[in-house]
């Protein structure tokens, strides 16, 4: 929820400020709220079941999930953010 919240704001104040100068008509600022909000559901989603599957992994293997999972989630949170942005991007904006 957070997520979500937090990139409706920032996608906000980037419109508003980029508006202050430049005309933002409604369907740009719609595609630019829609990739905001797909790519936060999107990877919270992947990082949640990454996390989860992962963590019993490590847990039935007697390690401590801990030091794995930080890792593994920072990993696929990095990349995967330029993944699915590139995605988004080249998808609304084709």
């Amino acid at each position: 929820i957070i997520a979500l919240f937090m990139s409706c704001f920032s996608a906000l104040l980037a419109l508003l400020i980029t508006s202050a100068r430049y005309a933002v008509d409604f369907e740009f600022a719609f595609k630019i709220f829609a990739i905001a909000i797909l790519d936060v559901l999107i990877l919270v989603n992947v990082m949640f079941f990454t996390s989860i599957f992962a963590g019993f992994h490590f847990y039935k293997k007697n390690e401590d999930p801990n030091n794995f999972l930080i890792p593994i989630t920072t990993s696929i949170s990095d990349f995967g953010n330029m993944l699915v942005l590139s995605f988004l991007v080249i998808y609304f904006f084709k």
